[in-house]
């Protein structure tokens, strides 16, 4: 009988220990005041998509391709010297934060007026009447432009507060030639006599084309609150491949006409500084029960 007397001793100490337990746990929920335990939690990625509008100002560096003028180029003469300046853009618009890394936006600009000057060369050799003829013509004026792109940004991360982006646009530039003034000095030796000297004015009235515009983009932004970005950046921007620019005809005061003053391939180079507000601030973290 003493086996049996052991086995009996051990099941009555097992069912002991489970009500021990048992009541343990009721205990511990009488003294939690009958209140449920909360589920642990763990964070969730935020809400990334909300809409914002921009702002920005900045210099842009202009550079042309090349400037020519028909009656230079059908009489075998070139150009000597260009160049264009620099000026101030401003610009407004508005997008989308559309996923965690990738935003849309849709922006226009007005570029200040930028003056342009350019020489030109022409050496000849007439045969009616018989001599050579050496001219230059200084031609001085100023354009400006409105610019309209569709931008997509690829925010590659963000450390920080600091979020580093590459990006793309494309659209129009309407670009505007002011009216322009030319001077020409020009020199005509017959044979085996002196060089006469003439000197003329000119002037073109204003002309405007609108080019496709494309352009790339690299730069950072800095959060400064919950809702506004601070952004810096470079673009390269694109206002036209072949003629992108020409003045009207030149009226000459000798009484001729004379073919417009054209840039061929006219890009920019920006720096632009800018603030992004958006409408709603990204909605606080979401949670979910742990497993």
């Amino acid at each position: 009988m003493r086996p049996l007397t052991g086995a009996y001793n051990h099941a009555r100490s097992a069912f002991i220990f489970a009500c021990i337990m048992t009541v343990s746990t009721a205990v511990q929920s009488a003294d939690l005041g009958g209140r449920r335990l909360d589920p642990v939690y763990e964070p969730q990625s935020a809400a990334h998509r909300y809409f914002y509008v921009r702002g920005d100002v900045g210099v842009a560096r202009h550079d042309a391709g090349g400037f020519q003028q028909a009656e230079l180029a059908a009489n075998g003469g070139n150009i000597l010297s260009s160049s264009v300046d620099d000026s101030v853009l401003i610009g407004l618009g508005i997008g989308a934060k559309i996923s965690p890394r990738f935003r849309v936006d849709l922006t226009g600009e007005y570029r200040s007026t930028a003056d342009i000057r350019v020489l030109d060369n022409l050496t000849a050799t007439l045969v009616d009447p018989a001599g050579a003829v050496q001219a230059n013509t200084h031609y001085n004026g100023s354009m400006s432009a409105y610019v309209g792109m569709l931008n997509g940004y690829w925010d590659l991360f963000t450390s920080r507060g600091v979020t580093p982006y590459l990006g793309a646009g494309i659209g129009f530039a309407h670009v505007r030639a002011h009216p322009f003034t030319t001077a020409t000095s020009a020199s005509f030796t017959a044979a085996g006599g002196s060089p006469v000297i003439e000197l003329s004015n000119g002037h073109s009235v204003a002309s405007s084309r609108t080019n496709l515009a494309w352009s790339l983009m690299a730069g950072m932004s800095f959060d400064l609150d919950e809702r506004a970005k601070l952004d810096i950046g470079y673009r390269y921007l694109n206002m036209g491949s072949g003629v992108s620019l020409a003045t009207g005809a030149i009226d000459c005061v000798c009484g001729t006409v004379g073919s417009p003053l054209k840039a061929a391939d006219l890009v920019s180079h920006d720096i632009r500084i800018g603030v992004r507000w958006a409408f709603d601030a990204p909605a606080a973290a979401m949670h979910r029960p742990m497993k």
